[in-house]
């Protein structure tokens, strides 16, 4: 969570010289970072399961 937080900080720093790309591949990693949170628990030994 938190190495996300970082990593919007400094993508949102330096989108006005990276452009809608990396807006778009932020999005795109942080979209994928919270769905590895929700589903891997899921798989993870001890669990529910």
């Amino acid at each position: 969570m938190l190495c996300a937080l970082v990593f919007l900080i400094v993508a949102s720093g330096l989108w006005p010289f990276l452009g809608e790309w990396a807006i778009a591949v932020g999005a795109t990693a942080a979209a994928m970072f919270f769905l590895g949170l929700k589903f891997w628990p899921d798989k993870t030994p001890g669990g529910d399961a």
